[in-house]
């Protein structure tokens, strides 16, 4: 959404101007209901501001994160439920930075205050606090029994104490590098501690004594000792591993095949290492400090935020933390992205994010928490139903049909379900690539754009994300950096529209024939700010094969009647609001709705016209609106918010103009004019003459990649 407001303000200007000049506008014509609330905070805990994460085995982990806040669990991968929140005592706790747990029954985590919390019952949440040191920001901790803890600051000193809970008179301080704090400690036993510091790495023997050495290592960001004998660190050059860790600089060597620019490690074992970087990408070794160590990348996900921490206390499971207050648990660390669900929920992150109507009596919407939220009566408030269906957080659901319905999670994860109402059950999952939007009207055509200059396909999306192909466009960068695209439409599998952040929108009647079958429009009067080109599409929604309708600029809606055929048709009118974003046209009506993450929707009762009239801007109770779905034949549209609210808009009933709908006949090919086709597939069950649902194409008579069939009437 930041992203978003920024780009948006980028062309507030410009759509002001054009403002200055546009006709008058139609008075509004929805009629707009009180808010309901659709998604409320769920009870699940939160961890803002990760810092760290430890676990006392496969039976307790525990994270930190700001603010004196714990997130802890007995059993870590059983779910978002299974985790609870503590917070530390006092009037304002300190951010915590980092927490080790060399059992179940002892954790111990220092403060940005000074102080060290000890836990003999984490499970429980107990934990005191005890001010330790100079009262300097302490940074790490390492703890390889109850009865060693090494703590280290952020002005270059260890303190240690072989006896944690005895008060501040039981720990020791010792320098090692003035003013240089201490990223990382790992004790393997009292016989060993590695710390590594900004610009050194030290390391000690008999840590008790207080004697260190330094190795002279600069760029270490994290080590792992799992015994005395072996380490690994990860830096900037990749990984490095040593078999003599007190033996100097000498005595440590890199890992060939390591990734670079890696943070967190965890070894469980001298023969396993997982490594993640700041993306949380994934990498494992059975070898780590063999000739051949054979990394490999198990996984990545689009996680909005960085990595900040790792554990793995025994081989076959792993725990990590990011900034954003997430928290992922796997039992299969090389097992791809699948194999690291998330089990802890971001803080702060919107509570609705998409919104689709496919029929008068069907809405759906998502959210935080992977929650799907349904309703068979949206003009009644109280009637949504909410069911997890996946880990983490829903981006976007869609629906071609009422049986049709995908949904697509930030973790790489396409789900589908031809009964959406059905709860957790009637939803199957699959693997996908990384995407930002996504548009899959039948269950053998998927498209994808991945906030690149890519096209993503697949004929398989069932399959998972093997059966993907990218398509490079090949667009030029603008002058504040690459020409992304990040909008995606396709009414069936022979139509599919791409918009970019900079005045591109790509249309094409055949996807799978590569670059050359895709048309390029360029939207909007071309501006030296854009390298020549536009300016950015911020909303597109193809209802039917027939129209296109696009949210450029920010105030200027952008609409054709022809998308088939390049070049593509494209006309535009100034709109009475500015900074939209997400827009939707109602299919087999002509109703039309663009909302404003600021607050504001336009209109137009003849939207799909070619010429509309746009009404507004109508202002609304809430800020943050995501997404709006105009339900078929004017029925009515429904905008949500990040706040968790739902608005209903229809048409009054005033005496407003009724709406025109306009449904062409296919646009003239090579061979001149062709007749409108018959739709293949209608509503069932007790949708049937309610409602034409045109576009399903009989999975016996699903194209192959590269080959054209017949257009049908057009989709949801």
């Amino acid at each position: 959404m930041i992203r978003r407001r920024f780009a948006l303000l980028l062309v507030l200007l410009i759509a002001a101007t054009l403002l200055q000049a546009a006709p008058a506008f139609a008075k509004p014509v929805l009629r707009w209901a009180t808010p309901q609330l659709i998604a409320s905070t769920p009870p699940s805990p939160s961890l803002p501001g990760g810092a760290a994460i430890s676990c006392g085995g496969s039976a307790l982990c525990v994270a930190v994160g700001e603010e004196g806040r714990f997130l802890y669990s007995a059993d870590p991968t059983g779910g978002i439920d299974a985790w609870s929140e503590a917070q530390a005592v006092g009037p304002e706790p300190a951010d915590l930075t980092a927490v080790s747990c060399p059992t179940e029954v002892f954790c111990a985590a220092v403060d940005a205050a000074g102080n060290v919390l000890l836990s003999t019952d984490p499970q429980a949440g107990a934990w005191t606090a005890t001010a330790i040191g100079d009262g300097d920001a302490l940074t790490a901790v390492s703890c390889p029994s109850a009865d060693l803890c090494v703590a280290g600051d952020d002005s270059g000193e260890v303190l240690l104490s072989e006896d944690p809970d005895g008060g501040a008179g039981a720990w020791e301080s010792t320098e090692l590098d003035e003013g240089d704090a201490i990223r990382a400690i790992s004790c393997a036993a009292s016989s060993l501690c590695v710390a590594v510091a900004e610009d050194d790495v030290f390391t000690s023997t008999n840590p008790g004594a207080g004697t260190w050495s330094s190795t002279g290592i600069e760029n270490f960001r994290d080590v792992s000792c799992p015994s005395a004998s072996f380490c690994a660190a990860t830096g900037f050059f990749g990984v490095f591993v040593s078999d003599e860790p007190g033996g100097g600089a000498g005595a440590w060597t890199e890992s060939p095949g390591a990734p670079e620019s890696v943070g967190e490690i965890a070894c469980p074992t001298e023969s396993s290492c997982v490594v993640m970087d700041y993306l949380s990408q994934v990498f494992t070794s059975d070898d780590p400090g063999g000739a051949d160590p054979g990394w490999e990348e198990a996984a990545l996900r689009d996680t909005r935020g960085s990595t900040t921490g790792l554990s793995c206390p025994v081989s076959g499971f792993c725990a990590a933390v990011q900034n954003t207050g997430g928290v992922f648990t796997t039992a299969d660390p090389a097992g791809g992205p699948h194999a690291w669900p998330f089990t802890a929920t971001e803080a702060g992150a919107p509570l609705l994010t998409s919104v689709d109507c496919p029929a008068s009596d069907l809405c759906l919407a998502t959210g935080s928490h992977g929650t799907l939220y349904t309703t068979t009566e949206p003009q009644v408030p109280g009637s949504w139903n909410a069911d997890r269906i996946t880990d983490g957080r829903l981006e976007q659901v869609e629906c071609k049909t009422p049986e049709w319905c995908i949904a697509r999670a930030y973790n790489r994860t396409l789900l589908y379900s031809t009964d959406p109402t059905g709860g957790p059950d009637a939803w199957d999952s699959v693997s996908m690539p990384f995407a930002v939007d996504a548009a899959c009207p039948e269950d053998f055509f998927c498209a994808a754009v991945d906030g690149s200059d890519n096209v993503l396909l697949s004929s398989e999306p069932l399959a998972g994300a093997g059966t993907w192909s990218a398509t490079d466009m090949e667009l030029p960068d603008w002058r504040l950096g690459p020409n992304e695209l990040r909008q995606i439409s396709c009414p069936f599998w022979g139509l599919c529209a791409a918009g970019g952040d900079v005045g591109t929108i790509l249309t094409s009647s055949n996807p799978w024939g590569g670059k050359a079958a895709w048309s390029k429009s360029v939207t909007g009067d071309p501006d030296d700010f854009y390298n020549g080109a536009g300016p950015p599409v911020y909303g597109l929604d193809c209802p039917a094969w027939w129209f296109c309708a696009a949210v450029v600029g920010g105030g200027t809606v952008a609409t054709t009647l022809d998308p088939p055929n390049p070049p593509v048709p494209w006309s535009f009118e100034n709109t009475p609001g500015n900074l939209l974003g997400a827009i939707s046209c109602s299919y087999e009506g002509g109703l039309c709705v663009a909302v404003s993450d600021w607050g504001w929707t336009v209109s137009a009762l003849d939207g799909t016209s070619g010429n509309p009239t746009w009404s507004g801007p109508e202002p609304f109770e809430h800020e943050g609106l995501e997404e709006v779905s105009c339900a078929p034949q004017d029925a009515f549209c429904l905008v949500v918010d990040d706040e968790g609210y739902g608005t209903v808009g229809t048409i009054g009933d005033d005496g407003s103009t009724e709406p025109t709908v306009v449904i062409p006949n296919p646009p003239a090919g090579p061979g001149g004019p062709k007749p409108k086709p018959p739709c293949r597939k209608k509503a069932k069950g007790a949708r049937a003459g309610k409602l034409a649902i045109g576009g399903a194409v009989p999975l016996s008579r699903a194209p192959r990649a590269g080959q054209r069939g017949s257009r049908p009437c057009g989709s949801r």
